[in-house]
């Protein structure tokens, strides 16, 4: 026989930190008051942390010392909650980057609240450049975006780091504000929900793979007047989920008049730095759209419920595979040169730039064409033919000439491009529009 009902809620309780989990209400109704406060030497920056449903502040003087509430009464003067640099942490610890930060000072802030924590406190450069330049990516507007509104606000970031079962770090980012009425609450062991692990999560078109990560976690409550994306999420470890337990992705179809439906469901089988939960996701071949809508969820598990996850995912390559056409070949030699010389051939206006060639009607642009030599193309022209006559014939090619967009105003010209370039250079042509495969002789446009 298998184990009594009470050896398995107590094995249950033992592997998990939680506790009795319950919807513990809005955030925006927890008080942000500290009773008593040491003299602090430099400016103070606070944060509050709720774990499970006890209230801690965590206060840094300055960028060397802080304090935790560690009896959770509001008295910061108590023995044994003023905690100094662990210089040992922070031996043989370098930060790199983009010169916005100098260094990282870290605190062993030892058992609170059941839970073991250490933080590290990222020291700003003052010196650096936080202007954002027409030239900046996304990426880096968003950093400088950040880093701006930091130092505008004087306050700073930090890494709270819990101790998880396996020796398993749950990594969580915090802001530290100059005023308690301010300060973020940052909620630990809360009640559960799932959440993208990167608010810049794609799928990619089919045939190609993508992974997909989630994390599972509770919501924080942001700093007063912070409006910057980022810090609304207190993740769990990787460790603190059974290991037989998975987060399972659904794919919802969006065809239109089918009503949504469920066109594929994936476990996400893998874990992965702490805090994601992941796997590797190919669409379903028939899926052409700019974004796809997904649900997550994850088996609830003895008291803990976890709110399921709801969201749109943007297709990368959408518009250069959906609605476009490929011309792949096994000729390492092709030159984009060449392509717009056979172009003008038929009169046509076309136009090199960096990224490949476009075609114009009337000064109007009409379509562009890429050629790609990524290390991938052959496995991509590979899945491409799985499941046709042409299954096996594709994985050495070298190259492949991206066109398009397509649509119903330049459809007849694509077309005629397609037509001229595949009687030139032979090779197999996909259309993402139809998923049709044709061979070299068999072009039926």
């Amino acid at each position: 026989m298998g184990r009594g009902v009470s050896e398995f809620f107590l094995g249950l309780l033992l592997v998990f930190p939680f506790g009795l989990v319950t919807q513990a209400g809005d955030l925006e109704s927890v008080e942000r008051v500290i009773h008593k406060e040491p003299t602090y030497q430099s400016t103070p920056r606070y944060v509050l942390l709720r774990i499970r449903e006890t209230p801690v502040w965590l206060v840094f003087d300055g960028e060397d010392v802080a304090y935790i509430d560690r009896n959770s009464n509001g008295n910061l003067t108590d023995a044994g909650e003023r905690v100094a640099l662990d210089f040992e942490r922070m031996k043989n610890r370098s930060v790199s980057g983009s010169g916005r930060i100098k260094g990282m000072n870290s605190f062993d802030l030892g058992e609170v609240a059941g839970e073991e924590f250490t933080v590290d406190l990222w020291i700003p450069n003052p010196d650096a450049d936080l202007e954002i330049a027409e030239g900046d990516d996304k990426f880096e507007r968003e950093s400088k975006a950040f880093r701006g509104k930091l130092k505008a606000f004087n306050w700073m970031n930090a890494s709270l780091l819990r101790k998880a079962p396996e020796n398993v770090q749950a990594q969580i980012p915090i802001i530290l504000t100059t005023s308690p009425q301010d300060a973020m609450i940052c909620q630990i062991l809360g009640p559960l929900t799932i959440q993208l692990r990167d608010r810049r999560e794609t799928f990619a078109q089919w045939p190609m793979t993508s992974s997909f990560s989630v994390c599972i976690g509770s919501t924080n409550l942001r700093p007063v007047a912070w409006d910057l994306p980022g810090f609304e999420f207190s993740p769990l470890a990787t460790s603190d989920l059974p290991s037989e337990l998975h987060p399972v992705l659904k794919i919802y179809s969006t065809a239109e008049g089918e009503g949504e439906k469920v066109v594929k469901t994936i476990p996400l089988l893998q874990r992965c730095c702490g805090d994601s939960f992941y796997d590797s996701v190919s669409l379903p071949k028939e899926m052409n759209a700019e974004s796809i809508h997904v649900s997550v969820e994850l088996k609830n598990w003895l008291f803990h419920r976890v709110e399921p996850l709801e969201a749109d995912v943007p297709v990368t390559g959408y518009h250069r595979l959906g609605g476009a056409a490929y011309l792949i070949l096994n000729d390492p030699d092709i030159s984009m040169t060449q392509v717009a010389g056979i172009l003008k051939t038929q009169n046509r206006n076309v136009f090199e730039s960096d990224e490949g060639l476009m075609v114009r009607i009337d000064n109007e642009f009409q379509c562009g064409l890429t050629l790609n030599r990524d290390a991938d193309v052959g496995e991509m022209a590979a899945k491409l033919a799985e499941g046709t006559k042409y299954d096996g014939h594709l994985s050495n090619c070298k190259a492949r000439i991206e066109i398009g967009p397509y649509n119903e105003k330049n459809a007849e010209l694509v077309e005629s491009i397609i037509n001229q370039l595949h009687q030139k250079y032979g090779g197999y042509v996909y259309r993402g529009w139809d998923k049709k495969l044709i061979g070299p002789k068999e072009l039926e446009l």
